[in-house]
């Protein structure tokens, strides 16, 4: 029994350290999570400004002023070189991700398997105060027994 009393004590401390590191690895996610938000709506933003200043490109160079042509379409490539550069950004936020999901689910299995141990040893020394009980009571059967026969007999 003190065995398994051993062992639980020794399990907690790392059943609190794998569940600190499941709240880490979670917190971690939400803040990429986040930065993804933030770095999803940056992008809409400049697909939206490639669009409006396309069409309004398509519309100088149907209807005029053709001066300001050249600078129009500077500022276009501009924002599309800004978009693909959010764009890149977004597909590395994403790998990032999906490295930061991979270590909270290795995170949250190795939490399992400690828990499924910390479950095993509970039951273990459960089971040994429980055969630890039956024996003392099954000798103080014995003793009581003894003494009954020999009080009835002495």
């Amino acid at each position: 029994m003190e065995e398994q009393k051993r062992k639980l004590k020794k399990i907690t401390p790392l059943l609190k350290a794998k569940n600190a590191e499941v709240a880490k690895e979670t917190a971690e996610l939400m803040n990429i999570r986040a930065e993804k938000s933030q770095l999803a709506d940056k992008l809409q933003e400049k697909k939206t400004a490639y669009i409006k200043g396309i069409d309004h490109l398509n519309e100088i160079r149907q209807n005029g002023p053709f001066n300001q042509l050249a600078t129009l379409e500077n500022s276009v490539d501009f924002i599309r070189k800004q978009w693909t550069q959010l764009f890149q950004e977004m597909q590395n936020m994403e790998r990032i991700e999906r490295q930061q999901l991979t270590l909270l689910t290795l995170a949250q299995q190795n939490l399992k398997a400690v828990e499924k141990l910390e479950e095993k040893y509970r039951f273990e020394f459960f089971h040994a105060r429980n055969r630890e009980e039956q024996r003392i009571q099954d000798e103080q059967a014995i003793k009581k027994n003894y003494a009954d026969k020999k009080n009835a007999t002495g």
